[in-house]
């Protein structure tokens, strides 16, 4: 059952969005009662918390990185293409993620614990590409930490396009492009040719409409 509600709880946020949905509503969309909803989640916020953790278990996994320079890109960039996909499907999270990390106790400790997760990922992927020859070795490992960093945020902020730092004035660009050109100037010139055509290829299998 509780499986079904947050089924019907994302049908419904997708629709019409967090704030104008209920939780009456969600229970009869999944054919439930209000009192076996609130038994499973007493709030909105917990229902919020758990989709957002189905999103986040759904993310490429923590270790077990290849280490195949060429197969390890691979990782590197479908990481990068699951978050803009993931922020296309779920807008209603992403659009006002800011106030939902403010107002929710639940949804900012799934936050904080799934940065902690993420960051681990990406600086273990730049270091073992680093070691492997893909990205150049005159950056200290500072530099990958802080390339890390950015990538962290980016992946959380990108599309907030409800929050108090969104600015209509700057261009649309789409997070796989900044991705790719963040990451570009690190990549030793025997694998750039490489990178490109494994972005390209992504970039391919996806809708132009999707990413615009």
């Amino acid at each position: 059952m509780k499986d079904k509600i947050c089924n019907a709880a994302l049908e419904l946020f997708v629709e019409k969005g967090y704030e104008d949905v209920s939780l009456r509503e969600i229970a009869a969309h999944a054919g439930t009662t209000i009192g076996n909803l609130t038994h499973h989640f007493p709030k909105k916020e917990n229902l919020l918390a758990a989709l957002q953790k189905q999103v986040q278990d759904r993310f490429p996994a923590e270790g077990g990185f290849s280490q195949d320079p060429l197969e390890l890109l691979n990782q590197l960039v479908d990481k990068f293409f699951y978050t803009q996909q993931n922020e296309v499907e779920n807008p209603y999270y992403y659009n006002n993620i800011c106030e939902f990390y403010k107002d929710s106790d639940p949804v900012r400790e799934n936050i904080q614990s799934f940065r902690k997760k993420l960051f681990s990922q990406y600086y273990i992927q730049f270091i073992t590409l680093r070691d492997l020859g893909v990205l150049d070795a005159k950056y200290p490992p500072e530099s990958f930490l802080n390339l890390t960093y950015l990538c962290v945020f980016m992946s959380s902020f990108w599309v907030a396009n409800a929050s108090p730092c969104f600015d209509e004035g700057l261009p649309n660009i789409p997070i796989t492009t900044a991705f790719y050109q963040l990451v570009l100037p690190y990549i030793n010139e025997e694998y750039k040719k490489d990178f490109q055509e494994i972005y390209e290829k992504h970039k391919s299998n996806k809708n132009p409409n999707e990413f615009a």
